[in-house]
């Protein structure tokens, strides 16, 4: 399966309509096709997580950007998510590091965030920081596992 999932197309450098939602992916030209694919794995098991397991989609534009450099002030952040956006820094030395099925996990879990703050619709901050973090890391880990990426022991030993 990762032999597939490293063979799949990354597609073109401009922004790109993706599956039901819309999704715009803006990846800069130097990251390689490899990190690309990643990136657009990750939105796409994201997708299919909440259409399958939570019968949601968002009801607006996610914008998703790859950047070939680090954070300022962290060099081993891999990601973040604001209210419709993903930025991953392919470029961090957290990126770099990770094994492939953790690049994915991250998108996925920065993907969570945006569905997230989609579905809560003017919460606030209501909900504790450990909360939204958790229930983003959960739905980033089950869905590389049920991709078969990667099994559920080896995520636990990685922990």
């Amino acid at each position: 399966v990762l032999a597939t999932l490293i063979t799949l197309p990354a597609g073109a450098i401009r922004p790109l309509a993706a599956d039901a939602e819309e999704v715009q992916f803006y990846v800069g030209a130097s990251i390689g096709a490899e990190d690309a694919m990643y990136i657009r794995e990750g939105i796409r098991l994201g997708q299919d997580y909440v259409r399958e397991r939570l019968g949601a989609e968002l009801g607006e534009l996610t914008i998703v950007n790859g950047v070939p450099a680090a954070p300022r002030g962290d060099s081993h952040a891999v990601g973040i998510s604001t209210s419709h956006a993903v930025v991953v820094y392919t470029g961090s030395a957290g990126w770099r590091q990770s094994a492939p099925f953790d690049r994915v996990h991250v998108v996925v879990h920065e993907y969570m965030h945006v569905v997230q703050e989609d579905l809560a619709q003017d919460r606030g901050n209501s909900t504790p920081l450990w909360v939204d973090e958790g229930i983003a890391d959960y739905v980033g880990y089950q869905a590389v596992i049920e991709a078969g990426l990667v099994s559920a022991a080896d995520v636990a030993a990685a922990a």
